[in-house]
């Protein structure tokens, strides 16, 4: 008996198996920082960023522990906490909910999320999100590559006045890969 081989199948597996290893391998910026190993992160004693009323940002594994892969934030999401319709041309995050609720929209498309919900946002993909209900919000985050936290640490260095100046704030923007929609 002769096997039929789908060809759809396996070209798609093929597809699949080109976007992990181009994944693997685009992660692993030339000039990004090599730290082999493991690297084990600890409650309380990781880096941690602010922004002021909106976000509190521990920094679980950093773009220097994974090597350059990706960045993994636990955050907690204020209640006021809202991002604008924007995109990012260099990166992709993935979302996971811990507790609290939040409306993501993505692509345009708009879920309502909670606890144990999770979304993938690909590069060159508009989004928006704000928290509900008038309570904190508990993400994780998965930036790939790497480096989330370099453009909080840079964000970090101004005070919230000078987070003000447009010129700041557009350039700002630029370094860290956040594309506001036009209005």
């Amino acid at each position: 008996m002769v096997a039929k081989i789908n060809l759809k199948s396996v070209a798609a597996a093929g597809v699949l198996a080109a976007v992990a290893l181009g994944l693997a391998a685009g992660g692993l910026a030339a000039d990004a920082p090599k730290k082999p190993g493991h690297h084990f992160s600890f409650a309380g004693k990781r880096p941690s960023f602010r922004q002021e009323g909106t976000t509190k940002s521990d920094v679980a594994v950093s773009s220097e522990d994974s090597q350059g892969l990706l960045t993994l934030q636990d955050e907690i999401w204020y209640p006021d906490f809202v991002v604008t319709p924007h995109f990012h041309k260099t990166h992709n995050e993935v979302f996971y909910v811990i507790s609290g609720r939040v409306e993501w929209t993505v692509g345009g498309e708009t879920h309502a999320m909670s606890a144990g919900d999770s979304v993938y946002i690909p590069a060159n993909t508009v989004h928006s999100v704000k928290v509900l209900d008038g309570k904190n919000a508990h993400m994780l985050m998965i930036y790939n590559p790497g480096g989330y936290e370099e453009h909080m640490a840079r964000e970090e260095a101004y005070t919230l006045e000078q987070l003000k100046d447009t010129k700041i704030r557009d350039e700002l923007r630029k370094l860290n890969d956040f594309h506001p929609l036009e209005k």
